[in-house]
């Protein structure tokens, strides 16, 4: 005989509370929609944040894993992994290996950092590491936004010494993908932003370069809430690009 359920008044209170919990996750993702311009799928595709999104297991063979947009500067790609949402939130695959290494670059990552900034506003960059310890960088923003620059600096690129930037965000959960060869810097765009970035060799001191942020051959268009007060006292000497060596040359791996 199966057991009763000797619960059912808990039974109908859960029942209430995840409806509850769904509304109100459904009014975040549309007011987040409202805010950012970005449509928002749900599991099934659709874009309706009134239906309940059904979560499929991770190792459906139907997962989308990730969308990979190439950017104007050769070998630097936005990825933004798939979120599956339901009532309670969402599953993401925020990196695969094979899938890296297959799309993007085949690389190793050996080292993982985090970067807190509690004012908006903050500039970080613009930083590389030349040989033997060059770094490529898959950064992305775990908490608030950050405008993300890079800086083609592989001598006989076609694009060299140009800039691209994207927005990254929690929100989105996108991420930008920086091989070696490019100087990489941020701008904070909201208070308490946490950006987190794996990286392809191990921090060294005597390999660790940049370039200021504020180049004018460079000429990145920096954010207005961008302030140079908030600059730490390295980044406010590093030298121009004109004055850096020849540290990289296009079609040469670093």
């Amino acid at each position: 005989m199966a057991p009763l359920n000797r619960y059912p008044t808990c039974a109908i209170g859960f029942a209430i509370l995840q409806c509850s919990v769904m509304l109100r996750y459904q009014a975040h993702m549309a007011g987040a929609k409202a805010s950012s311009g970005h449509s928002w799928k749900l599991a099934d595709g659709t874009s309706d944040l009134g239906k309940r999104a059904i979560c499929p297991s991770p190792n459906s063979a139907q997962m989308e894993l990730m969308q990979l947009k190439r950017s104007e500067i050769e070998d630097v790609y936005e990825i933004t992994p798939a979120r599956h949402g339901d009532a309670r939130g969402y599953f993401s695959e925020t990196f695969r290996e094979d899938w890296f290494r297959a799309n993007v670059a085949d690389v190793d990552f050996v080292q993982e950092n985090q970067s807190l900034s509690q004012q908006a506003g903050v500039v970080r960059g613009l930083h590389f590491q030349t040989e033997p310890h060059p770094q490529g960088k898959l950064v992305g923003c775990l908490s608030g936004a950050i405008f993300d620059v890079v800086v083609d600096i592989r001598k006989g690129s076609r694009t060299f010494g140009q800039w691209t930037s994207f927005r990254l965000s929690a929100e989105e959960g996108n991420q930008l993908w920086v091989p070696a060869g490019f100087l990489h810097g941020f701008c904070t765009l909201e208070p308490d932003c946490l950006v987190s970035y794996k990286v392809t060799s191990y921090y060294s001191r005597d390999a660790d370069k940049g370039v200021r942020w504020d180049d004018p051959a460079i000429g990145i268009n920096w954010p207005d809430v961008a302030d140079p007060t908030l600059l730490s006292p390295k980044d406010r000497t590093q030298p121009l690009l004109s004055e850096l060596p020849d540290y990289f040359r296009f079609g040469v791996k670093a």
